[in-house]
């Protein structure tokens, strides 16, 4: 996402859209009320004596007050919808639109800006690298792509062939479907993790290293124990790769580890809206995590956290860690120390 302008005192910001992730980060960033100005299409009344007619779709900038925001995760567009507030003097003020907001577009957001709101601004604007992980075995294999937004799962493939026995004719088949899929994904996917039980993964970096040196060359292998989707969570979560390490969802898995830690032994750690409140307001809060799902319901607590100098964290709930965490509600905080 690239800042075109920004005048926060006004409480404008104008950003043009460079990646599918930029729409994830938008919608955790727009709230109802917000002011959104863009260009769109909207269609055109046309008055023919007593009668109005709907005329042709044309492009106008138009702003709104948004009223309701939907995306849904791996989508290629961000649906904005609320009341039309400026516009061309042909276009009916208050009147209802919807704008259409995809990678490459432009557009002001007008709000009362927040701390957390602009950092996670700043967050977008560094790339981080787009990760194949394929997990698998002799029998099946998962393909993932992981994008800063979440884990993507691309397919599920099985070897055909008897369970126990399974001939030259039947793996060479299955590594071929696994490089179909792989060759499907984009282009500026900096490496692929083959990660599963046994030697299977090594076969499959053999095979893309022989027929497909372009994917050959961007993979590593990893252990894990499971080809399913599990073994993606595990390979993203406890792998040695460098590369993967440095992804959201690692990162997270971090932060929440250590929460669980501290949870299991009854530790520097507290979970719950009031019980986590409470220990803001003492600042005892060095670490605050709060779940993506769940940010417009903790506001008062971010803006306690950001009070008292507590660093805030946010995490998804697009794995185990994440899940369980939601599953405590969603909030929580690893403490300088206990408050009783």
């Amino acid at each position: 996402m690239i800042v075109t302008k920004k005048d926060l005192k006004a409480g404008t910001l104008s950003v043009t859209l460079q990646a599918a992730d930029d729409l994830w980060h938008l919608s955790h960033i727009m709230e109802p009320g917000d002011l959104v100005t863009a260009k769109t299409l909207r269609t055109t009344t046309i008055k023919q004596g007593a009668e109005f007619k709907k005329g042709d779709k044309v492009p106008m900038i138009l702003t709104i007050r948004l009223e309701k925001l939907e995306f849904t995760e791996g989508s290629e567009a961000l649906r904005l919808s609320g009341t039309i507030e400026q516009g061309p003097e042909d276009v009916q003020l208050h009147s209802y639109h919807t704008l259409t907001i995809e990678v490459r577009s432009h557009l002001t957001i007008q709000k009362s800006w927040n701390g957390y709101q602009l950092d996670r601004i700043e967050r977008s604007r560094i790339k981080q690298p787009l990760l194949v992980v394929v997990a698998i075995d002799r029998d099946e294999a998962t393909v993932a792509l992981l994008r800063e937004s979440g884990i993507e799962w691309k397919a599920s493939l099985q070897c055909k062939g008897k369970k126990d026995i399974k001939d030259e004719g039947d793996r060479e088949a299955f590594h071929k479907q696994i490089a179909a899929v792989l060759q499907e994904q984009p282009a500026d996917v900096k490496a692929i993790v083959l990660a599963g039980p046994g030697f299977e993964k090594d076969h499959v970096q053999d095979y893309l290293k022989k027929n497909t040196p372009e994917l050959g060359e961007k993979t590593v292998t990893e252990k894990a124990a499971d080809a399913g989707r599990h073994g993606v969570q595990e390979v993203v979560q406890q792998s040695s790769q460098r590369i993967l390490k440095e992804t959201r969802i690692a990162k997270e898995t971090g932060y929440l580890k250590i929460f669980f830690t501290e949870l299991r032994k009854e530790g520097l750690v507290v979970y719950g809206p009031k019980e986590t409140q409470k220990a803001l307001e003492y600042g005892a809060v060095e670490l605050l995590l709060v779940s993506e799902h769940k940010i417009k319901d903790f506001d008062a607590q971010l803006q306690q956290a950001e009070k008292t100098g507590a660093t805030i964290k946010f995490v998804s709930a697009d794995h185990e860690a994440g899940e369980q965490f939601l599953a405590l509600g969603g909030i929580g905080g690893i403490l300088r120390y206990k408050v009783h």
